[in-house]
């Protein structure tokens, strides 16, 4: 008997301590309340951010992102290498994320796809050249945002090159007062402001960063496809290397640049009666026709019919 309660109160004391061991390890292997709740603080947090992100933040995630990027991959490498080139040129680096453009690539070739397939029905032609509107459309759609992009840039481009002799007068002027180059240009800056001051000042932030001169003009001149500027840096750079004095360099591009504008302007000046030729031929003299051979035609018309 007292062999019988020695092995069950064994029993029960090695019971007791199995579960205590058990339920301190499930405890020490399972996450906290605390820790419970810093994850769903977590969560929380970053659902939050999500919803103050931009509207286009939220568009390039989910099955936004997944389209973009199946566009993306329809886009030969070249063209992409291009695209990232217009959004340079065109000011929007580290404002316009790509993926954005090859969502837009999808939106516009869906919907200029669809509108050009349904012309045909709306203007009454046969229903065969439904296909041919929806090929042709979405062509047109997926380099829609390539033309907006390429209209941007060229745009600054042109700003920056008609800025420029007036910013290359001012760096000369400042020069020859005596202040610096990185000072002058500070100075342009101020007073013009603009695409070109946009890039000046981000030179001057890179020199401020710690970057070498050469390094921020090289910079600049990467940043943009305007000829004159790239020639102005150059110079720059071999004024730089050889210890010329700047202030003559810059008066001598400035007044490089203002010629080559005049030039530029007298070869527009001269393409502009070709350019005149088309509009004059298909737009003014059909209706200048009409307007002086309309009422004889009409009376030549009438006669006739009342013989």
């Amino acid at each position: 008997m007292v062999a019988v309660v020695a092995v069950l109160f064994g029993g029960g004391i090695f019971l007791l301590a199995f579960g205590v061991m058990q339920t301190v390890a499930a405890r020490a292997g399972a996450p906290s309340i605390a820790y419970l709740r810093n994850e769903a603080g977590d969560e929380v947090d970053e659902f939050r951010a999500r919803l103050r992100a931009p509207l286009s933040e939220r568009l390039a995630s989910g099955l936004g992102g997944s389209l973009a990027e199946f566009m993306r991959r329809l886009t030969p490498t070249s063209i992409r290498t291009e695209l990232d080139r217009r959004i340079l040129l065109a000011g929007l680096e580290g404002r316009l994320d790509p993926t954005l453009v090859y969502l837009g690539k999808a939106g516009a070739s869906g919907l200029f796809g669809l509108g050009f397939a349904l012309t045909p029905s709306v203007v009454g032609l046969p229903a065969f050249w439904a296909v041919p509107g929806l090929v042709l459309g979405v062509l047109f759609g997926f380099v829609f945002p390539d033309l907006l992009l390429s209209l941007r840039a060229d745009k600054r481009q042109a700003d920056i090159r008609r800025a420029l002799p007036e910013a290359l007068d001012l760096m000369a002027i400042s020069v020859q007062a005596g202040v610096g180059l990185e000072q002058a240009v500070a100075i342009v800056t101020d007073r013009l402001p603009g695409p070109l001051g946009e890039e000046l000042s981000r030179f001057l932030h890179e020199v401020q960063l710690g970057f070498s001169r050469r390094e921020a003009l090289i910079s600049l001149r990467e940043r943009t496809s305007c000829p004159e500027l790239a020639t102005f840096i150059l110079a720059l750079l071999q004024a730089d290397g050889l210890g010329i004095a700047i202030g003559e360099v810059l008066k001598t591009q400035a007044a490089e640049i203002r010629a080559k504008r005049r030039q530029l302007a007298r070869e527009r000046a001269a393409k502009a009666p070709v350019r005149l030729l088309f509009p004059l031929i298909f737009g003014i003299l059909p209706a200048l026709f009409v307007v002086i051979l309309g009422p004889a035609g009409i009376q030549i018309a009438t006669n006739i019919g009342g013989r």
